[in-house]
């Protein structure tokens, strides 16, 4: 049997449990904390663990602008130029200080954010400057040189006074120019104008962060598939060749089609705390075996077999089960010894074209118990709910 190997990365798991009920149970991610052994690697941010399980060395600042570009145009680019990234944020200025408030579009519609990138586009191309404009919501610039500075990361600039946000080196005041000339481009946008009207949030500044040149990709492949959304994940995923599929894809496929080592890059999609965590959890409880993936959940999913067992007899020896013909039941099990109180079986995500299938016995109460399983012949009379 195939041993699929599984690393589930998730921001900000802490922040979330804490923010919800003690009563609010997640079995599967308990069992995990309770019976798992502790990793211990030692990273400064999220970024840096995701390079760090890709086995890639990190010092200083990440090149966050160029994988995003890579992710982005889902394809390596073939020049090396350094690349950095410029993201829409929300200023707010009181009597003696500036912060940023918000990075991304708020509400804007597709056209008002269109006549924002128009802006800001207009100002870095008369300074020699292509914005690439891959994704709505983050853009990329190419320099034909690397800076020699680093701009603080766009979630630590988050909140902070910019003065003390942006970098303090000679060579920086020529961005610092370029920002303001952007920020009085978008003071006078039709779209700034109208929502500064209607008392709406202004998209009024740009963010330069992330600069750096493509890295290197592993000379070893430490997974085989990845599942994320995230641009960091899914440019180091492109460089090194990994099977790339978006996160809202984990969990609903067959792992065993993915490769030996899988990494679910998970990040919050701005739903509640217990609507992400059950996410999670259920995707913490996936046991991936030799003919795919089954999972424990408290009712059936939508492709699930159902078989009732009216009664069990246990089968002497080594003989295979065998159905009962006129109930559809099966009545015999394999060396397996089967309590009064079950009640029927349940299987989840069933692979196609298999016929031997691992069952979990269900009991009156409705709890799965990871021990009462039951091999069985599926027969073409069992109904597939």
């Amino acid at each position: 049997m195939t041993t699929t190997h599984v690393t589930l990365l998730v921001e900000n798991l802490r922040c979330q449990i804490e923010s919800i009920s003690k009563d609010y149970r997640l079995n599967s991610l308990e069992m995990i904390f309770s019976r798992g052994r502790p990793l211990d690697i030692a990273t400064a941010t999220p970024h840096h663990l995701r390079f760090t399980l890709f086995g890639i060395e990190t010092d200083g600042t990440l090149p966050v602008a160029a994988l995003t570009h890579v992710a982005d145009r889902k394809a390596r680019p073939k020049n090396d130029f350094f690349w950095l990234r410029t993201d829409p944020v929300t200023m707010w200025a009181d009597m003696a200080r500036v912060f940023m408030t918000n990075y991304g579009f708020a509400d804007l519609n597709p056209y008002e954010r269109n006549e924002i990138e128009n802006c800001i586009r207009s100002v870095l191309e008369e300074e020699g400057f292509h914005m690439q404009a891959d994704h709505p919501e983050r853009w990329c610039i190419a320099l034909s040189s690397p800076l020699n500075f680093e701009f603080t990361p766009l979630d630590d600039a988050l909140g902070m006074d910019v003065a003390d946000a942006l970098p303090d080196h000679p060579e920086a005041r020529f961005w610092r120019r370029i920002l303001n000339e952007i920020q009085v481009a978008l003071h006078h946008c039709p779209v700034n104008i109208r929502r500064r009207n209607s008392g709406r949030q202004e998209i009024n500044s740009v963010w330069f962060w992330g600069g750096g040149f493509m890295p290197e990709a592993t000379p070893h492949d430490l997974f085989d598939t990845v599942y994320s959304n995230n641009p960091v994940s899914r440019g180091l995923a492109i460089i090194n060749d990994c099977r790339l599929k978006m996160q809202n894809k984990a969990g609903r496929n067959l792992y065993s089609r993915d490769g030996r080592s899988i990494l679910i890059d998970w990040t919050s999609q701005l739903r509640s705390a217990e609507e992400e965590l059950a996410e999670v959890d259920g995707l913490a409880g996936l046991r991936v075996v030799g003919n795919g993936t089954t999972r424990r959940p408290k009712e059936p999913l939508e492709r699930a077999v159902v078989l009732r067992v009216p009664q069990v007899v246990q089968t002497p020896g080594e003989l295979p089960a065998r159905h009962d013909e006129q109930g559809g039941g099966p009545v015999g099990v394999e060396g397996v010894e089967i309590r009064p109180r079950v009640q029927h079986a349940v299987v989840v995500v069933v692979p196609d074209g298999h016929e031997v299938l691992q069952l979990d016995a269900m009991h009156e109460d409705g709890a799965l118990v990871a021990h009462d399983r039951i091999p069985l012949d599926v027969g073409p009379h069992q109904k597939v709910a």
